[in-house]
């Protein structure tokens, strides 16, 4: 038995938001290089054509995945700093945010490897475009939090930080044979729990 074909926009945006959860939870449990749409669409109400209607690759569908949590983390930044903070509660306060977010932590270290590499110029161009507002709302709370700081010292500060959100994922999400590997050779010192 076939998938009922979506009518209205309503039921199309359900199930593109459908395929995309269900990514989420499945990437949030198996290695990227492992999913394959199919695996998705057995995790959906829909079939695997119909999931090919939506996302013609993985690519496409991990870069929406990464554009939504860039969007959705630039309104959660937007609340959390209202008020002027120091640096300190600043910095603390944006590493809790990012923290909260392991999808965001997964996607942005997928980012470059599987993305970049795959995807054609002009998707890679819409993407950056779409999720620009992120980048701006991120520049501009640096301007609120720390007015008297130069544009220069903002620029550098969010550099660093972006770096540092793309390197996390594999220091705080490691494998547990690998973690108590790590602490028996005190590799890095203390590693920070999941």
């Amino acid at each position: 038995m076939g998938t009922i074909r979506a009518r209205t926009q309503q039921e199309m945006d359900a199930r593109r938001e459908e395929i995309l959860r269900a990514a989420e939870a499945l990437f949030l449990r198996v290695d990227y290089h492992s999913i394959t749409l199919g695996m998705i669409a057995e995790r959906t109400s829909l079939s695997r054509p119909s999931v090919y209607h939506y996302f013609s690759t993985k690519e496409e569908l991990f870069l929406e995945l990464s554009k939504q949590g860039y969007l959705d983390w630039k309104e959660e930044l937007e609340s959390l700093f209202s008020e002027s903070l120091s640096r300190e509660a600043f910095c603390r306060r944006l590493t809790d945010s990012l923290f909260a977010r392991p999808l965001m932590l997964k996607l942005m270290n997928l980012h470059s490897a599987a993305m970049e590499q795959t995807l054609p110029y002009e998707t890679m161009f819409q993407y950056k475009k779409e999720v620009q507002p992120f980048f701006s709302a991120f520049g501009e709370l640096l301007r609120q939090q720390f007015p008297v700081a130069s544009e220069r010292a903002r620029e550098r500060f969010r550099i660093q930080f972006m770096l540092y959100g793309y390197c996390l994922y594999p220091l705080c999400c490691i494998p547990e044979d690998q973690r108590r590997a790590m602490q028996e050779l005190n590799t890095f010192g203390e590693i920070p729990e999941p």
